[in-house]
């Protein structure tokens, strides 16, 4: 299976900030793509902070079976932007969302756009 997992870019200032009030290594991300590729999947990791414009090319190139997102709560309508995105580019595609706000917050994600929401349990 081919795995996209995608690091938001805020769609707009956040306290005048842009993302430099988030900005930092996608570790979560990260250790979903190393425990994916351990299960033999073909993952690619985009971080839209570093390549703002890459979204639509990964797309196109990559053709995932699967995009996932996460994000902070400033970060939710921008995910969506996203797997609105992966399902027009790539209509086969599923979309899942997942971190912090999804926790929190999973209803945001109960959009026509998304597949999956995944909630962190302790």
């Amino acid at each position: 299976m081919k795995v996209l997992l995608v690091n938001p870019n805020a769609y707009k200032e956040v306290i005048g900030f842009m993302d430099i009030a988030a900005f930092s290594e996608p570790i979560a991300l990260e250790y979903v793509a190393a425990g994916a590729r351990l299960d033999g999947h073909e993952v690619k990791l985009l971080d839209l902070k570093l390549h703002v414009k890459q979204l639509r090319e990964t797309l196109l190139d990559f053709q995932p079976d699967i995009v996932g997102v996460t994000g902070f709560s400033m970060h939710v309508m921008r995910n969506l932007e996203i797997c609105a995105l992966a399902k027009e580019l790539v209509p086969s595609c599923k979309t899942a969302a997942g971190g912090l706000h999804a926790t929190f917050e999973p209803v945001d994600f109960f959009e026509p756009q998304m597949d999956y929401v995944f909630v962190a349990r302790g």
